[in-house]
């Protein structure tokens, strides 16, 4: 990480970003396979995916959204109702 003041270039810059993200967990609310595809792309193996219980939407459409998620096995974790799970 660099120090207050200091200049540094663009590869810096992204390395501190990316080392400040990791860690990071991320929250889907009715994600669709488009949105799925780009979770995968996007996301490091096993990182947390959070999946929104909203109250109006039927507890069965959250489960085939967990299930079509889960499918991204390793790339990305599924997790409904704010319950953590880390997939390797």
């Amino acid at each position: 990480m660099r120090a207050p003041g200091r200049t540094s270039d663009a590869a810096e810059i992204a390395a501190d970003i990316a080392s400040f993200m990791r860690g990071a967990s991320l929250e889907a609310t009715f994600p669709d396979a488009a949105d799925i595809d780009a979770l995968k792309a996007a996301l490091a193996p096993g990182t947390p995916v959070y999946l929104s219980a909203i109250p109006a939407c039927p507890q069965e459409e959250l489960v085939e959204q967990a299930v079509r998620v889960r499918r991204c096995r390793p790339r990305t974790g599924a997790a409904p109702c704010g319950t953590q799970l880390r997939l390797a």
